[in-house]
């Protein structure tokens, strides 16, 4: 009877315990890569349409033509009315290409970003097809909250 009493006190004291640590692992805000808006640009929004998707890639602003090192992906349904998308990467929003998950012990970002926006339309990755529509940002800090991303530019 004792014995039980004590595996039971036991056994709580180790939820209760799991549950404190799993309430401060939330508790803790994600790390902010980057904050903002793409917009469209008055010259390309004739041509928006009913896009599949909305691709955020961030690469090495010094790893001049280097590969993406992260994509954040937006679907849409239908028709596109706004011109203007807000955005928030974290390691939670982000792909990482090729490697594992950011935060933990995985990859981070370089201090300095290169960042395209680009309205897909046919929602798959890689490279810019003729319909697309994209814009860019150069020299971006690391951190920056009210990122402004034009798309001014139509892929032909």
């Amino acid at each position: 009877m004792k014995k039980n009493k004590i595996l039971g006190i036991i056994i709580t004291l180790g939820i209760l315990a799991a549950i404190v640590m799993a309430l401060q692992k939330f508790g803790e805000p994600s790390a902010l890569y980057l904050r903002g808006n793409v917009k469209i640009a008055e010259n390309v929004k004739a041509f928006v349409g009913e896009p599949k998707a909305l691709f955020i890639t961030v690469f090495d602003a010094n790893a001049q033509g280097g590969r993406p090192l992260a994509v954040y992906h937006q679907r849409f349904s239908g028709a596109v009315t706004n011109d203007q998308f807000s955005f928030v990467l974290t390691p939670e929003t982000l792909q990482i290409m090729g490697q594992r998950a950011m935060g933990e012990g995985g990859p981070t970002l370089p201090e300095l970003l290169f960042v395209k926006a680009r309205i897909d339309q046919d929602g798959l990755g890689g490279p810019d097809q003729s319909g697309d529509l994209v814009g860019f940002l150069e020299n971006v800090a690391l951190g920056s909250d009210g990122v402004e991303l034009v798309v001014n530019t139509r892929i032909n």
